[in-house]
């Protein structure tokens, strides 16, 4: 049971650490300072995939042990501070995202050069994801010590 409490601790340590950097990160893209290659994108993006696989994954797991448990209850039982910087990180990524859609014609629905406003809105999505499984991990470690 120790080591399950202290794999979970540092579970929540890694996604604070991944949040803080996505954080810096989006903050020198967006004061234009500095653009990060295609690997630290691509190891970003597929964090925030495996973030939500964990974020699906332990919800599955608390919802299992008791079906009354939904994600409004989960929600609810996040400290103010988490509640309202995850409601901030998830309208920020939308509208990050919305502001940096470009419907020039000429290279079509898939282009995969990462310009400074693609990466501007992917790297919204990135904060706000391992927000979310910084607090999913938190609530976890709340349910498995009581």
């Amino acid at each position: 049971m120790r080591f399950k409490k202290t794999f979970m601790k540092r579970t929540q340590s890694v996604f604070l650490a991944a949040f803080s950097l996505s954080l810096i990160i989006h903050l020198l893209i967006v004061l234009a300072i500095y653009y990060p290659g295609n690997i630290i994108t691509i190891m970003f993006s597929g964090g925030m995939f495996f973030s939500w696989l964990y974020v699906s994954n332990t919800f599955k797991d608390l919802s299992s042990e008791n079906n009354e448990i939904q994600f409004s209850f989960l929600f609810q039982k996040l400290p103010s501070v988490l509640k309202y910087v995850l409601i901030f990180f998830a309208l920020y990524a939308f509208i990050n995202f919305v502001i940096t859609l470009s419907f020039d014609s000429g290279a079509g629905w898939v282009d995969f050069k990462l310009g400074h406003d693609k990466l501007k809105g992917i790297s919204g999505f990135w904060m706000f994801f391992y927000f979310l499984a910084y607090s999913t991990a938190y609530l976890k470690n709340k349910f498995v010590e009581s």
